[in-house]
């Protein structure tokens, strides 16, 4: 491998012009590093998407921060103390990835194959593809140009890798999985296990497995987190759509259909036969029921449990996800509960109160009634014996 160094150090001049910013202060400022605010040091790059951030990045000891413009004035910039600068940019955000991107250290596949390696004869290895030590590759699989294959990488038969992507180490594929051009799989990735199925037996003493016979297809520029597991379909293909980005620690259930430029972050699991529409995020700790659909542009919100189809372009939340308006009403309520329970046990002391007030002058009325009653007719045996 090859690792050549990164552009810095460097100057805020310099930045400029690679991020097409707009330098508010000196040009010649010495950037060293790039971190957050809250542990920069002098040399440091940073990046404030609001005017509260810029704030705080001239009360740090960084020396430059990307700013979005919609938090500088172009009138009235804020004032910086000697030795600082800012530059101005649409969105700091991609700013900061594309200068991420200019100082990342590119690392070069060099060709070859490590003697450890075990390749079935039957597998085609292009020449510009690079298998490190004890890897496998089993029969009938083909590995495109410029490929990686880390250390100690499994790969089954009749597998396809394309070109340009890498396979970090102890990644595992099994039998038909598919891969397509400039994906990166990180470490511990499990594709084409079996998914998960099983029936009661007919005599009721145990599970019957379902086999699994289908196959992984993972599209072009896919990213797929560590120690992630996508399931073979049981049928037909599980399908990564371009562009798609899953996170670590994620279970993709067998038929799952994922479409374009996904975003399924950490922890989240979706079960069998899940369809994602294209551009779908799912936020960490999330969960999605078998057989149900997320239309395109849908958005769930962490730790949320989707129960039923998700219309496109809605955003939902919650442990039985919904509307996230509706939610938040149904969570406000819930927090006013202990106010409402306090005010109705009043209402309710309240009532008992008056009950038993109306109660006693009931009975006393009662009382009356029957002591005049008493006296009537005394009177009237009283006139009766006269007579």
């Amino acid at each position: 491998m090859s690792d050549p160094k990164p552009m810095l150090p460097t100057t805020t001049g310099a930045l400029a012009a690679l991020t097409g910013a707009r330098l508010v202060g000196p040009d010649n400022i010495e950037i060293t590093s790039v971190d957050s605010a809250e542990v920069a040091r002098p040399g440091t790059l940073t990046f404030a998407r609001s005017a509260k951030y810029v704030r705080t990045f001239i009360e740090s000891q960084a020396s430059a921060a990307l700013v979005n413009a919609d938090a500088v004035s172009p009138d009235r910039p804020p004032t910086l103390p000697e030795g600082k600068a800012l530059l101005v940019v649409p969105s700091a955000d991609h700013a900061i990835a594309r200068l991420l991107d200019a100082l990342t250290p590119r690392t070069e596949v060099i060709p070859g194959v490590d003697a450890s390696a075990i390749i079935s004869p039957d597998a085609r290895i292009d020449p510009t593809a690079r298998v490190d030590a004890y890897a496998v590759i089993g029969a009938g699989t083909e590995i495109g140009p410029r490929v990686s294959v880390g250390v100690g990488v499994v790969i089954g038969r009749n597998c396809r890798v394309g070109e340009g992507t890498t396979i970090a180490p102890r990644v595992t594929l099994y039998d038909k999985v598919s891969i397509g051009r400039r994906c990166i799989i990180h470490a511990g990735v499990v594709m084409g296990s079996d998914g998960f199925g099983f029936l009661p037996a007919p005599d009721g003493r145990g599970l019957l497995k379902i086999p699994h016979v289908g196959s992984v297809e993972v599209h072009d520029d896919v990213e797929v987190g560590s120690n992630s597991t996508v399931d073979r379909g049981k049928f037909g293909p599980t399908i990564i759509g371009q562009g798609t980005k899953i996170d670590n620690l994620c279970q993709i259930g067998h038929n799952c259909r994922i479409g374009r430029m996904c975003i399924i972050c950490g922890m989240s699991g979706l079960a069998g036969s899940v369809t994602l529409g294209d551009g779908v995020v799912i936020g960490a700790k999330s969960g999605v029921k078998d057989n149900l659909s997320m239309g395109p542009g849908s958005r769930l919100a962490g730790a949320s449990t989707v129960l039923e189809n998700v219309p496109a372009g809605e955003t939902w939340m919650g442990s039985h996800a919904r509307p996230v308006m509706e939610n938040l009403r149904s969570l406000a309520e819930y927090q006013r509960l202990p106010e409402t329970t306090a005010r109705f046990r009043a209402a309710d002391k309240q009532l008992a109160d008056r009950i038993a007030l109306l109660e006693e002058e009931l009975r006393a009325l009662r009382e009356s009634q029957e002591r005049r009653d008493a006296a009537h007719d005394a009177s009237s045996h009283v006139r009766g014996s006269h007579d």
